[in-house]
Parts: structure tokens; sequence; C-alpha cells
């Protein structure tokens, strides 16, 4: 009952936040509002949708995946947790720059100065670091979760 009622929570956060998305050009300049759009409606509604449709099915799958990836130990976990975690950063602040601003990632870099550059990049990697420690132990927890629930069954 109450796993039926988080996810019900989880569902209705996630179409608010997709409102959201869909309101924030009203309220400030986008420099490439096409593309915007093209980013939110064709990607993440869809996406969003099918979450909700079909959480128990990607809860089974998480369950299979994280059963493999955790034999491989919790510093290979924490690791590419950690890079994807750098990974996503980049990628969202790049793009959002791009799509909101029209600054390409080459000029953002280059209007730097080094210091910041290298400041930045150590930012990153501590952020990265607690970031896989962090998804280490919430994917245990989320894995010994469903592991109780198939269990009762």
């Amino acid at each position: 009952m109450f796993l039926n009622e988080l996810k019900k929570g989880k569902s209705i956060v996630m179409i608010l936040l997709l409102i959201m998305l869909l309101i924030i050009p009203l309220y400030n300049h986008v420099y490439y509002m096409s593309l915007y759009y093209i980013i939110v409606v064709l990607a993440f509604i869809p996406l969003t949708i099918f979450r909700i449709m079909r959480n128990d099915l990607l809860e089974k799958r998480f369950y299979d995946k994280w059963q493999k990836r955790r034999k491989k130990g919790q510093l290979f976990n924490i690791f590419g947790n950690g890079l994807r975690t750098i990974f996503s950063i980049l990628v969202i602040t790049f793009g959002t720059q791009f799509i909101v601003n029209g600054r390409t990632p080459s000029y953002i870099l280059s209007e730097l100065p080094k210091n910041v550059r290298v400041g930045l990049m150590f930012f990153l990697f501590v952020l990265g670091t607690i970031a896989g420690i962090v998804a280490w132990y919430e994917n245990e927890k989320r894995f010994n979760k469903i592991s109780l629930n198939l269990e009762r069954k």
C-alpha cells in the first residue's frame, strides 16, 4: 500500500516538473526556442509517460542488472556512477547554455580563466565521487527493498 502511494507521488512530481519545463519559456528568453520545445516534447514527455506506465518492468530490469553489477565490486560501481554524474552535469550545462543563451562549449571554456577551469574540474571530481558513493548506497537500498518484496510474494 505504501509503495503504491509513493509511486503515485513520484508520478505527480514528474508531471509537475514537465509542466514547469513547458512554462519556462513564457518567463525567460530562450535563444533556440524550437530546439527547446523539440527536446522537451519529443524526449522528456514520452520518457516520463513510459516511466510512469512501465514502473514495475523497470524495477525488475534494475533488480536483474544490479544483481550482476554489484558482483563487480563497490569501487568499480562508485567510479562508474561518478563518471556518469560528471558526464551528465557537463552535457546538461553545455546543452542548456547552448539552447538558452546560444553559447557553444568551446566559447564557454575559452572565456573561463585557467585557474577557474582547474577549480571546476576539481569540483566536478569531488562531486562525482560523492555522487558515486551515494548512488552505490541508494542502489543497494533499492535492490534490498525489491528483493524483500520478491521474498514476500
